[in-house]
């Protein structure tokens, strides 16, 4: 778990730890230099609980990508599962995850729906998996040998509700500061092993302004209003994210499980963010690109069809 000024709600998040039916084995705690009372919470919590805690203080603070590292780096089991501080887990998070990895050797990844909570743990009425598009053949896709398809045009898989096993440290480690932590950990895992869903709700997942990322799902017309609002450096840092994630899937080419199918996955979606970063640079070859990767399928496969198209017909920089 990491943790940056969650005072308000890591106590909680903290006593749903206490209520697992399977307990931790070990929890390790990255605090990102909080300025509120979380260390001395998460201290006193350390210092009654039934299993290990693990809690280490930067010195430097490491953002959210810098701290999952550390975090994920220091722990010494076989399967990890993370944590954000402000969820709530529900009593049989870790018992359903882990029995799952352990009668599924094959997987090396697997995720859970969440409920949507308020600030104030009201229930919103609807689960996590309704917000992000996992429509039937998406689900298809992502347990059947195409995760990597799937995770190359919208991460689905949020952190808080994963457990994967701590033998792909080596594959997701470092996590690069222009990822966010979750999207990058279920993409390189999925490159290399089976992914699996768990279509049951396993925490309670808080909605509240001082999130980095939450859920919701936007109208037709906040999706285009956001993206005619993605300005150059937007596209700029997704050329960079997508060339990285294919260099390092690349360097464990060996590990891939599909690697010439999903190595080509890879590197289309890294020629085609590049491309789309290059239009707004020049304006000469914008037409023959996007002719191009409309033609191919990319703009569907690995965007958002027409609206990503409007993105490029209309330029904001």
């Amino acid at each position: 778990m990491c943790t940056f000024n969650g005072a308000a709600w890591v106590t909680q998040q903290l006593q749903s730890f206490l209520a697992q039916q399977r307990l931790p084995d070990e929890l390790v705690i990255c605090d990102d230099q909080s300025s509120d009372s979380t260390v001395s919470l998460v201290e006193q919590f350390a210092s009654t609980a039934p299993f290990p805690v693990k809690f280490f203080r930067n010195d430097l603070r490491l953002g959210v990508a810098g701290n999952f590292s550390k975090a994920i780096g220091l722990c010494s089991g076989e399967l990890i599962a993370l944590a954000d501080q402000d969820d709530i887990w529900g009593p049989s998070k870790l018992k359903v995850l882990e029995r799952y990895l352990l009668e599924n050797p094959h997987v090396g990844l697997v995720f859970s729906d969440a409920n949507l909570v308020d600030e104030s743990l009201r229930p919103l009425g609807t689960r996590l998996w309704d917000t992000l598009y996992l429509d039937p053949l998406q689900r298809q896709r992502l347990t059947n040998g195409q995760a990597v398809r799937v995770l190359a045009r919208t991460n689905v898989v949020t952190g808080a509700t994963t457990m994967f096993r701590s033998c792909y440290r080596d594959l997701i480690l470092p996590i690069p500061d222009c990822w966010v932590h979750d999207a990058w950990v279920a993409l390189l895992i999925s490159a290399v092993s089976a992914c699996a869903m768990v279509n049951e709700p396993l925490i309670d997942y808080r909605q509240h302004p001082r999130q980095q990322i939450g859920a919701r799902r936007t109208s037709l017309l906040e999706q285009v209003k956001i993206g005619l609002e993605m300005k150059t450096e937007y596209f700029r840092l997704e050329a960079e994210r997508w060339r990285l994630a294919y260099e390092r899937a690349a360097a464990h080419a060996h590990r891939l499980r599909y690697s010439q199918q999903d190595l080509a996955t890879l590197a289309e979606k890294a020629r085609f963010t590049r491309d789309r970063y290059q239009m707004r640079l020049d304006e000469e070859g914008r037409w023959s690109a996007i002719a191009a990767h409309w033609g191919s399928g990319n703009y569907h496969e690995m965007a958002w069809g027409w609206k990503s198209l409007l993105q490029d017909i209309v330029i904001v920089k």
